[in-house]
């Protein structure tokens, strides 16, 4: 009797949450849907952080490619901007030439996310094992200075272990960005990085620690590379006007601090090479807009140059020319 009970004040309690479920107003149901999300993306995450732990990284890159193919037949709206980016890019690729570098480009994604489950305990004695930062001795040159230094970064190979690998060979690294939609998968990022040693900016917190870190002789990693609501100009990107943030150039001006290409190249499944270049030299101008498109060109074509030598090392799912200044009453500066 008593477990008929238990299972009538289970069904009650059932049919009461089902009741209150379809009475729930439209912000109740994003709030539940984003709990489910929340959910769904922590479960996936603690699956994958077990699966590929001890995988090799053969073994990663295999288990890679299939989720990277199925992610590019799934996601048939990014899948089909990766693709007309990368014809309008590369104006003599093919069709299919565009497809198959967009699905190797969803597959290097897939790469890049199962690594950091794989080495979420790298330190600075393991690091050197995943990746060759030689030139992360650039860096520390720049900050010798005692002004700190801005580094402009891109969302090209496994840019959160470029992060890492900076971070981890002893450069004060602090970089900024956005707040991810998930509470919970910002928490498990922003975690992650303070466990590479990072010290990460919210952008949407305000600039505090941007200030902080350069007059801490920092080094502030932006990534410049996609179109965001923040200050910026349009330059071109492989032929064609691109909105693109402003940030490097302002703040190298603004704090007299040395600016430096950084980009992290995959060069064999689970090894990577730090490319740092030569400090930027800004060009100066007069006239303030034309100074800011000025040096925003001369980092984007920086980028454009290295997403030229692996293409698919780069997120052609984001949609770089989705603003161009005719859509904008006035144009954007």
């Amino acid at each position: 009797m008593h477990e008929v009970g238990c299972l009538r004040c289970w069904m009650r309690r059932a049919w009461y949450n089902v009741y209150e479920v379809g009475r729930m107003k439209p912000n109740a149901w994003r709030r539940l849907r984003r709990r489910t999300k929340d959910i769904l993306y922590m479960s996936g995450a603690g699956a994958l952080r077990w699966g590929v732990r001890r995988m090799s990284n053969e073994g990663v890159q295999r288990r890679a490619d299939q989720l990277g193919a199925l992610a590019h037949r799934v996601f048939k709206r990014e899948a089909e901007i990766a693709r007309r980016q990368l014809i309008d890019a590369f104006p003599t690729t093919t069709e299919e030439e565009a497809r198959e570098t967009a699905r190797r480009c969803f597959q290097k994604l897939a790469a890049s996310a199962l690594e950091l489950f794989k080495h979420r305990q790298l330190n600075s004695q393991t690091i050197g094992s995943v990746v060759e930062a030689g030139e992360a001795e650039r860096i520390r040159e720049a900050l010798s200075a005692g002004q700190g230094c801005v580094l402009v970064m891109a969302h090209f190979g496994n840019w959160e272990l470029g992060g890492a690998a900076v971070a981890l060979n002893g450069v004060p690294f602090w970089p900024l960005g956005r707040e991810l939609r998930s509470p919970a998968l910002n928490r498990l990022a922003v975690e992650q990085r303070t466990r590479y040693g990072m010290r990460p900016i919210s952008r949407e917190r305000g600039l505090r620690g941007v200030v902080e870190c350069l007059r801490s002789n920092g080094a502030l990693g932006i990534l410049p590379d996609v179109d965001t609501s923040v200050e910026g100009v349009y330059v071109p990107f492989f032929g064609k006007l691109a909105y693109t943030p402003v940030g490097p150039y302002l703040l190298s001006r603004k704090y007299d601090a040395p600016a430096l290409p950084v980009f992290i190249e995959r060069t064999e499944p689970g090894r990577h090479r730090l490319r740092v270049g030569e400090p930027i030299q800004w060009k100066r101008t007069d006239a303030e807009k034309q100074s800011r498109i000025a040096n925003a060109a001369i980092y984007t074509n920086i980028i454009e140059r290295q997403i030229r030598r692996e293409p698919e090392q780069w997120i052609w799912m984001h949609e770089r020319w989705k603003r161009q200044p005719e859509t904008e009453q006035g144009g954007a500066d």
